[in-house]
């Protein structure tokens, strides 16, 4: 069931989060890469998605902080989401930002995951048609 990276506390606590943690989309779906239960590339979808705003990537942090996740293992979010490999890629800045003690480190989070969202779209296979507004590019069957 999970990754063989994980050790026995490791995997109990993954469990214990999912099951009693404060979840979201973003944290379900590194949850999903973290365990390995999804090894195959996965679209950007309302099912699977990066965080949106600072709340979201507090989420996150609780999932990193609360399962003692390390680099390694957030590196194996990339396998079947490689679309959120910029947020991996920039994980040290956002929690820095987010541990700030700047009253402005919601609106900072937010600023920075902003900028890193049409990267992330890039990746998952949209293209943007006009600001803010994002359509996936057809798939070749």
């Amino acid at each position: 069931m999970f990754d063989k990276g994980s050790n026995k506390n490791n995997r109990i606590e993954l469990l214990q989060w999912i099951s009693f943690g404060n979840v979201d989309i973003a944290s379900r779906t590194m949850w999903l890469g973290i365990t390995g239960l999804i090894d195959k590339p996965e679209p950007m979808s309302e099912l699977f998605n990066i965080p949106m705003d600072s709340f979201d990537f507090e989420r996150c942090m609780e999932l990193v902080n609360s399962c003692h996740i390390t680099k390694e293992q957030l590196e194996k979010i990339k396998i079947p989401f490689p679309w959120f490999a910029p947020i991996i890629d920039n994980w040290d800045e956002l929690v820095n930002l987010s541990e700030s003690t700047d009253i402005w480190k919601t609106g900072n989070v937010f600023t920075r995951l902003k900028h890193l969202r049409p990267e992330c779209m890039k990746i998952s296979g949209f293209i943007e048609v006009r600001t803010g507004y994002w359509q996936r590019l057809p798939v070749n069957l």
